[in-house]
């Protein structure tokens, strides 16, 4: 069960933390119901009554999805948006053995130039290749324990330099308990650790400076923030800012928080109703609400987005988008 998850902006990766989910399709994991074939989504943005937002949560939702297509097994074959003169982004080919097993995955740009190739085992990704311009740039190659949980990845620019490595240490419920990152030539990047308890649902997060001292520290219960402490910083560290199912809790370079609170259209983690950023004193600064025309299958078509600014104290449409899919069955 997903408890919260910590947002980190950092070159490498974001972090979850405490997770430990059932595998989804790619459709599934956009946010669709049913066999969808295809997506195509058009954005309108009526205002722009957007006052400047600090760095972290926001209550614009993206819609997602601007022109994609799934297979009938629900797997992801083309990405990307329409320029105006064609389709740009990737396209995705399987490559199976003989048993019918997925072994490659293929991603190729809209001019059919190589943009990465991924051998797979039954643990998941084996190794990676990243190409510019159909030219290798770098490759990843990746190692699990006998849970298959992803315990190390290591990334090598195309000469076969090491220049990233990742190593990570588990719960017997898969979720991350501590981590490390380092770059090249293994110049120490980032060090955390992190606990769940069940019983009290208490989670403690601790990021630590390369001579182990701590340099961010948080304790969360019951989907809020109880406790939050760091090391003057003059960047978002990780922990900064970390999300629960109702929304996400930050804090600015000062450590003074603020919030998103988030409602959302019965058992659809994926259509918020309404989103709030609030102060720290837990009021209301802006709101979004969001209305939706939903189709058969319980996927939204038409989506208003209003936004409402304590400075101006009014409720504007900033944006309204349409959707267009079609289902295998």
């Amino acid at each position: 069960m997903r408890v919260a998850f910590v947002i980190f902006f950092f070159s490498i990766a974001a972090i979850s933390a405490l997770a430990s989910s059932k595998k989804s399709t790619d459709a599934q994991s956009d946010g669709f119901k049913g066999a969808v074939k295809s997506v195509t989504t058009e954005q309108q943005v009526v205002s722009h009554p957007w006052p400047h937002q600090p760095d972290g949560p926001s209550i614009n939702y993206p819609a997602g999805c601007a022109v994609c297509e799934y297979d009938e097994e629900g797997r992801a074959v083309l990405r990307g948006q329409d320029s105006g003169t064609g389709f740009v982004g990737d396209k995705i080919h399987y490559v199976r053995d003989e048993n019918g097993k997925i072994t490659h995955q293929i991603v190729e740009n809209e001019r059919g130039r190589l943009v990465s190739s991924v051998e797979t085992g039954p643990l998941g990704k084996i190794e990676q290749e990243f190409y510019q311009d159909g030219v290798l740039h770098s490759r990843t190659k990746y190692r699990y324990d006998e849970s298959g949980n992803l315990i190390e990845s290591v990334n090598y620019d195309a000469h076969g330099v090491q220049v990233a490595r990742t190593t990570a240490s588990f719960d017997e419920n898969g979720n991350v308990t501590e981590q490390y990152d380092y770059g090249p030539k293994n110049t120490f990047l980032l060090h955390f650790t992190q606990s769940y308890d069940p019983e009290t649902d208490v989670q403690i997060f601790t990021n630590y400076k390369e001579d182990g001292t701590v340099l961010l520290t948080f304790t969360a219960r019951g989907g809020r923030v109880v406790s939050y402490w760091q090391q003057p910083s003059g960047k978002r560290e990780l922990g900064n800012t970390v999300c629960f199912k109702t929304g996400c809790e930050s804090h600015n370079l000062d450590g003074s928080p603020f919030r998103t609170v988030t409602t959302y259209e019965d058992g659809d983690s994926r259509s918020p109703k309404r989103i709030e950023l609030r102060d720290d004193t837990d009021q209301p600064e802006m709101a979004a609400d969001y209305e939706y025309e939903f189709d058969a299958h319980g996927n939204w078509t038409k989506r208003s987005v209003w936004v409402w600014t304590r400075e101006s104290g009014e409720r504007q449409l900033f944006e309204i988008d349409s959707r267009t899919l079609s289902y295998w069955k």
